[in-house]
């Protein structure tokens, strides 16, 4: 693909004349390269400024681990002494 190829195909794009001049500032196929430039940056940033919300928000806060890490620590209690009566209710079975 040569240079002139990818002119031709530009203009065709936008629409300009199908002239061969290199782009220059005051061409509008500058013009519209550096707005679709633009376009792509902000809509880069915009997705990266999202997955990072999204990522945030399934984070939880300091006082939610700690309540969450006692919750745990109470269930974990709760199943041991479930397992010590089954154990002796066992024990009075079999006896």
């Amino acid at each position: 693909m040569t240079p002139e190829f990818l002119y031709r195909i530009a203009n065709l794009l936008v629409l300009t004349d199908t002239t061969l001049q290199p782009p220059t500032a005051n061409s509008p196929f500058a013009t519209y390269l550096l707005i679709l430039g633009l376009l792509l940056i902000n809509l880069w940033l915009f997705m990266r400024l999202r997955s990072r919300r999204h990522r945030k928000a399934g984070e939880a806060t300091s006082q939610e681990r700690i309540e969450r890490n006692k919750q745990l620590g109470g269930m974990r209690t709760d199943l041991e002494e479930l397992m010590v009566e089954i154990e002796q209710m066992a024990k009075r079975l079999g006896a």
